[in-house]
């Protein structure tokens, strides 16, 4: 076998960037979208499932745990559809006219989206992988069940089809390591930074705002180290910075329209510490940061689940508790 260079040595990855981030896209809205499906099937089967003679779709902590996986999916969906968004700003420079104020533009859009592509394939495929499984482990034996003729239900699919997507195209590792060291080259880091910082500055949200930006600040001082140093962490730095973006964009989507459901998504995301992200952190930046208030905390669990009000039928989920206080 014989193999022929083709374009500059060492400049491979360069090369193909712009094949890359077509592929890359692909595979992290395949992960979204089957998330997304298993989520909807594990919500319909709680719908259908009683336990203990109660509802499975109203006891607090299977309610509570649809909530959880439903904040990190909506997480992950407003990072990968941003990118997908700063991608057609990238292939369509001469029309961003109607392009709200966050998106970036000309050379900072190019510098953002390549960095945007490596982190959203890698962090949003961990996070479906995860969260499918979640879904899986919510239905019991039948979300272990893989059975090719009823589709309709069959997670265990789902999560077999999307464990691949952490792999091809860039493991995490190869991901977190091409993020640092396109980040740390040339200016690019600069340029990146001063469109998270305007974004920031968006944010109309004080306590959202200066979590993000205390978050933003230590971020900055852990990718000031030598490279080396910043690489061996990669995979913290990458996980980190997704956590900060997506915070930052659930809080713009939550202004937005005023919507109450999307800010109590992000108030979670970002000051209650149910990010999701994962043990791949630095755990010096994604923490609570802000004391947490449960005494709503299951009524807003089912306006973010079924987008509906809890009803007012006392559901425990154990049968020691039935005639106690509704929890």
């Amino acid at each position: 076998m014989r193999a022929h260079l083709v374009g500059q040595r060492d400049k491979g990855v360069a090369t193909i960037a712009p094949l890359l981030n077509v592929t890359r896209t692909h595979t992290f809205i395949g992960s979204l979208g089957a998330w997304r499906r298993a989520l909807s099937i594990a919500k319909a089967f709680s719908r259908a499932r009683s336990t203990v003679g109660e509802p499975l779709w109203l006891i607090p902590m299977h309610l509570r745990l649809l909530a959880e996986v439903e904040v990190r999916q909506r997480a992950a969906m407003q990072l990968g559809f941003f990118t997908v968004g700063v991608m057609g700003v990238v292939e369509n420079p001469a029309d961003t006219t109607a392009a709200p104020g966050h998106v970036p533009r000309g050379a900072e859009a190019t510098v953002v989206f390549r960095a945007l592509t490596a982190v959203s394939k890698a962090v949003i495929s961990k996070m479906a992988i995860l969260g499918i499984q979640e879904c899986q482990e919510a239905m019991g034996g039948v979300g272990y069940m893989d059975e090719p003729d009823e589709p309709e239900f069959n997670v265990s699919r789902l999560l077999r089809n999307t464990a691949v997507n952490s792999i091809w195209e860039g493991t995490t590792n190869v991901l977190a390591s091409e993020m640092v060291r396109f980040l740390l080259a040339r200016d690019n880091f600069a340029v990146f930074a001063g469109w998270v910082e305007r974004v920031l500055g968006m944010l109309r949200r004080e306590r959202l705002a200066q979590a993000l930006k205390q978050a933003w600040t230590a971020f900055k001082g852990k990718v000031a180290r030598d490279v080396a140093s910043v690489l061996a962490d990669g995979r913290r730095v990458m996980f980190t910075l997704a956590w900060i973006l997506m915070g930052s964009l659930l809080a713009l989507d939550a202004e937005r329209d005023g919507d109450a459901v999307a800010a109590e998504v992000a108030r979670r995301w970002i000051l209650a510490g149910e990010g999701g992200i994962g043990d791949t952190v630095h755990r010096d930046i994604v923490k609570p940061y802000g004391a947490e208030d449960e005494k709503d905390h299951a009524s807003w669990d089912c306006r973010i689940v079924w987008g509906q009000e809890l009803p007012e039928v006392q559901v425990a989920g154990h049968r020691s508790l039935k005639n106690q206080n509704k929890l």
